[in-house]
């Protein structure tokens, strides 16, 4: 008995003996795991974001370098997904003249977007000595180029006159009162090109109390045209009317939109009050319907 008894004891070590260095080996390897584990949570969470970005995608303005728009977002070869401050690069994007809108955001732990929205014209202007050089102005009154484009073509948008007093610079902001003006030439311009292309100038007609009136020059006619404002509704009416003149072979020197209704001068009749009053329904049955 007493040999059976040692002999399943020899059984049992035996079996406890690769149990045991399996128990050890799991053990190494989890040691392992979780030392590798710790090193990737501290290349990943720690080092990865505190080195140079990998990755920067710049969209939105294809023709402006890449380089101006990091230099003013303060981004430099050595900048990291920690060191960049979002808020800080939008708003110095948003100082340059061009841009008008910026959205930057970080990809952790490696990658920066930017995309910029340009600013779009809806007028030009002159400006430098002798007043050559066209001064483009986007929706807001920004004036955000100076100069002729590489291409040497102006956008197909009216010249405003009398809009500045003075020279310019890229930056400078015409007053609020000209908002509205330039937010409907940006609407137009947008929606409706082919009416806009009717207009070859808009002269801002300043007044002694502050405000200010415009005189539109036509494209293809000498009748310069009195208005208080200018949208859509009235750059139809106004169109309309001049072609219910050239019908009727009326060499209109003078048409005056600022009361609501339409009062027109005959060319080289009478001094600057003999006006004649057209009315609007007249102009709708000369067009065949209505606006």
């Amino acid at each position: 008995m007493k040999d059976k008894y040692i002999q399943n004891e020899d059984i049992e070590e035996g079996a406890k003996e690769p149990s045991f260095k399996y128990e050890k080996a799991l053990k190494k390897f989890v040691f392992v795991l979780c030392i590798l584990l710790g090193a990737e949570f501290v290349w990943l969470f720690i080092v990865s974001p505190c080195m140079p970005l990998s990755r920067i995608n710049v969209s939105g303005m294809d023709t402006f370098p890449k380089s101006l728009v990091l230099s003013a977002a303060e981004i430099t070869a050595g900048s990291s997904y920690m060191s960049i401050n979002e808020k800080r690069a939008k708003d110095n994007l948003e100082k340059l003249p061009q841009v008008e809108t910026a959205v930057v955001s970080k990809r952790f732990p490696d990658t920066l977007n930017i995309k910029l929205t340009p600013r779009r014209a809806a007028a030009f202007s002159l400006t430098g000595a002798g007043k050559s050089l066209p001064a483009l102005i986007d929706g807001n009154g920004v004036v955000f180029s100076i100069g002729k484009p590489k291409d040497g073509a102006l956008p197909e948008t009216p010249l405003i006159s009398g809009l500045f007093e003075g020279d310019v610079e890229t930056g400078y902001k015409a007053g609020d009162e000209y908002k509205s003006l330039l937010s409907n030439l940006l609407t137009l311009k947008e929606n409706s090109g082919e009416l806009l292309d009717s207009i070859s100038e808009i002269y801002i007609n300043r007044k002694a109390s502050g405000t200010f009136d415009l005189i539109v020059y036509p494209e293809y006619t000498k009748t310069k045209i009195r208005m208080s404002a200018l949208n859509e509704d009235k750059l139809r009416y106004m169109l309309l009317l001049l072609d219910v003149f050239a019908e009727k072979n009326m060499d209109v020197e003078e048409i005056d939109f600022r009361t609501g209704t339409a009062s027109y001068k005959i060319r080289g009749h009478g001094g600057s009050n003999s006006r004649t009053t057209y009315a609007l329904e007249n102009v709708y049955a000369a067009g065949g319907g209505t606006l």
